[in-house]
């Protein structure tokens, strides 16, 4: 197999993308396939369930919005041309590498971006129930999450077995509650970090294939920030206790004795 190239700009993305770049390309020249998603409704339970690499390939910069225009009008999202640049510039290594892109009916914009993707990629599009109030809705997801299944499967050459599913699942989930739990934190106060920086670690962590690494670091790094915050908050209330002193009976009416008497001292100056 060919050698597979690393984008010119490799040294400008973060390490978390950095390093999700290398481990996907060791992944692609060992022969894995790999699903490209752009939403939180894509099922990946389906796609660690065939064997897949899943990834977020959601345009996060304005660098390819230019080129997207030359095919998609000015006036629509940032996110869509952004996504749209990406994929027909090639400058994300994941949509070039993407064996499947797995899209989804969440708006008319990214709709049209589908058809035009499906020119260039293997595509599967979910119908997304556009309403819980309606009675139906249930019964649609189930059914076109069954019907993509069975399309991965296809694909894959793997049956996808219920048992499968119910691991993947599983798996799923535990990484889900360490995510819960490391953005739990931010409930205290004040807050024991920014916003900013825990994102960029949430961010990192959709380019992480390893899931159990996964998991194990965000438990590492809740478990640290709460060790940390908890420390801080003794050395804090071990300083207050030790710089805080009763006051002696009187003498808060006596400095303000004082400095009464000083201000009257200072007018007749």
């Amino acid at each position: 197999m060919e050698e597979l190239k690393l984008p010119e700009r490799f040294e400008e993305y973060s390490e978390g993308r950095k390093a999700g770049f290398l481990k996907m390309k060791a992944a692609k020249e060992s022969g894995r396939k790999v699903a490209g998603y752009f939403c939180t409704y894509t099922p990946l339970e389906v796609l660690d369930a065939a064997g897949l690499l899943s990834v977020s390939l959601c345009g996060m910069s304005n660098e390819t919005i230019p080129a997207a225009e030359t095919v998609l009008p000015k006036n629509l999202c940032p996110l869509i041309k952004s996504s749209y640049g990406f994929a027909i510039t090639d400058k994300c290594p994941y949509t070039y590498w993407s064996d499947l892109i797995v899209g989804e009916t969440t708006c008319d914009g990214k709709k049209k971006m589908y058809d035009l993707l499906g020119q260039r990629k293997r595509m599967y599009v979910l119908q997304i129930p556009q309403g819980i109030d309606r009675t139906y809705s249930r019964q649609l997801w189930i059914s076109e999450v069954r019907r993509f299944i069975d399309f991965v499967s296809r694909e894959t050459g793997v049956e996808i077995t219920n048992e499968m599913l119910r691991k993947a699942a599983d798996r799923r989930n535990e990484l889900r509650r360490a995510r819960s739990e490391l953005m739990e934190l931010q409930r205290l106060s004040p807050v024991p970090v920014s916003g900013q920086k825990l994102y960029k670690f949430l961010e990192g962590l959709n380019y992480n294939f390893d899931l159990e690494d996964a998991i194990a670091s965000t438990r590492a790094l809740t478990a640290e920030i709460r060790k940390a915050y908890e420390e801080a908050g003794n050395v804090k209330r071990r300083k207050a206790n030790s710089h805080y002193r009763m006051p002696h009976r009187g003498s808060v009416g006596k400095s303000r004795g004082r400095r009464g008497t000083q201000r009257r001292r200072r007018r007749l100056l």
